[in-house]
């Protein structure tokens, strides 16, 4: 599986959408300063493309990748 492009999502340069099992669209919003509609957009995108069915399995890989501690 391919590790996240930065340039393709703000999500994937912040260590909240690797979190983003225990955080909310609106928290993510709030923390990244888009509207939860954006967040929204990007988080299915992310799972869409790395071929994840939830943000559990997301923020796993990223923990495998390095992304987060």
């Amino acid at each position: 599986m391919q590790r996240p492009n930065p340039r393709n999502s703000p999500l994937a340069s912040s260590g909240s959408w690797c979190s983003s099992a225990k955080l909310t669209n609106a928290d993510i919003a709030d923390e990244l300063g888009l509207t939860i509609s954006t967040v929204k957009t990007y988080v299915s995108r992310l799972l869409l493309r790395l071929d994840l069915t939830n943000r559990t399995t997301l923020a796993a890989h990223a923990h495998e990748w390095g992304i987060v501690d």
